[in-house]
């Protein structure tokens, strides 16, 4: 990390902190700390793991469709007010989690906490990022991501520490409790006007963003072409690595892993998210993210052949950090992308969409898992059709690059684009 990203966070350290706090407890509504509590869930609600599982999809999907609607409001609002609604909201349903004695009550708490932790708490850091910063864009959506990392590599222990000591109720509501202590207060930063600095020596863009003056719907977007290019890796990343985190433990067994050793794999994928991101963040304030996209998927597909031919227990070290790299790479690819191709102007309607993509394929991922793994078919052969997938996904992509389709419209956008790239003269 070179000195610029010091002097980039001391010049907008307030507003730059609370987008960190954000990507930081966004953790509390994702797979990775869920998986700490239902295994007690499951015990106490005298649920299968199949019944859970369905309550999860549900609310999952649920939440991806409302963040849809809800995401977009950030640009009718004030950031202050949204901030905080959004703080509130995860605050609130931490707390009722904890108090939730039906499956009523259960899948609520479950909604709330991945509508306001996963879908809108990394939406509202990276739309305010994307926003506020132009010429230093890519280094200020590294910063923000870096609680994601931050996040997977620190929660988890607390909170498994607290389940054990304390049971899952009461971890859940002293997470709410750090979470009303913590997070709130720091938002009352976005209240003061924090006006953005980001002219240091170095920093000249060489990305011009395009289509900055025009604004784009929702219809207007699903009859362009480009968006079904971005749309598919973004959406098989976040496949990829929740079917991963959920069927982690039975992964890494059959490669002789211990319970330690599975948890200590965790801070490897944080490493590789935390280095992939300031990495990525880095190169797209000097190229154009067009020219980076296609190649973000590459270490998930090696980290899958990893975990397919290297036996090894502690091959899953190696794995995680991969994985842990794509991810990196790939968030801040996304929100860089959106703002790069169509501009700032409807930056958080556009981010709503892409936001609602990642929490639905987070859902569909371990249930159509799920479902072929009961129907008998093998980790080995579904991963290595995933393998094919973002091989498929990271060709389709180079055609960003490709100044004839960035404006071509249609609609039906999605066949037509396939014929183009598959027939391309």
């Amino acid at each position: 990390m070179n000195m610029i990203y010091f002097r980039l966070f001391y010049s907008n350290k307030k507003l730059l902190f609370v987008a960190i706090l954000l990507t930081f407890f966004a953790g509390f509504g994702k797979t990775f700390l869920f998986s700490l509590y239902i295994p007690d869930m499951i015990k106490e609600f005298q649920l299968s793991t199949t019944g859970f599982a369905l309550i999860y999809s549900i609310a999952t999907i649920t939440s991806g469709i409302l963040v849809f609607y809800l995401g977009k409001l950030i640009d009718q609002t004030k950031i202050f007010t949204y901030s905080l609604m959004v703080a509130i909201g995860l605050v609130v349903s931490c707390c009722l989690l904890s108090f939730s004695y039906n499956l009523v009550l259960l899948f609520i708490a479950v909604l709330g906490m991945r509508l306001s932790g996963q879908g809108l708490m990394n939406h509202t850091s990276l739309t305010i990022i994307s926003k506020r910063f132009k010429r230093c864009r890519g280094k200020a959506l590294s910063l923000a991501i870096i609680g994601t990392p931050l996040g997977e590599a620190i929660l988890p222990l607390v909170v498994a520490w607290g389940v054990h000591h304390y049971g899952w109720r009461p971890a859940i509501l002293y997470s709410s409790m750090f979470l009303a202590i913590v997070l709130i207060p720091a938002i009352f930063l976005l209240k003061q006007k924090n006006k953005v600095i980001e002219k240091f020596p170095g920093t000249k863009p060489k990305v011009k963003t395009q289509h900055s003056n025009k604004k784009w719907t929702i219809k207007k977007l699903f009859r362009d072409q480009r968006f079904y290019l971005v749309a598919l890796p973004v959406f098989l990343l976040s496949f990829l690595v929740t079917t991963l985190m959920f069927f982690l433990v039975p992964i890494a067994k059959s490669k002789n892993c211990s319970p330690e050793l599975i948890a200590f794999a965790f801070p490897f994928f944080a490493s590789g998210n935390f280095i992939a991101t300031f990495f990525t963040g880095n190169l797209l304030d000097k190229i154009s993210g067009t020219k980076v996209f296609p190649y973000f998927l590459w270490p998930f597909a090696m980290s899958i052949i990893t975990l397919l031919y290297v036996n090894h227990p502690y091959a899953i070290f190696g794995a995680m950090f991969l994985a842990g790299a794509s991810v990196g790479s790939g968030v801040t690819l996304e929100s860089c992308m959106i703002a790069e191709i169509y501009g700032l102007k409807s930056l958080a309607n556009l981010k709503s969409v892409f936001t609602s993509i990642t929490i639905l394929s987070t859902a569909i991922g371990p249930l159509i898992t799920g479902i072929l793994l009961d129907a008998g078919i093998t980790f080995h052969l579904i991963f290595s059709v995933l393998i094919l997938f973002i091989g498929l996904a990271s060709l389709l992509s180079f055609k960003l690059q490709d100044e004839k389709i960035q404006l071509s419209f249609s609609k039906f956008a999605p066949i037509k684009t396939v014929k183009k790239l598959l027939i391309h003269k």
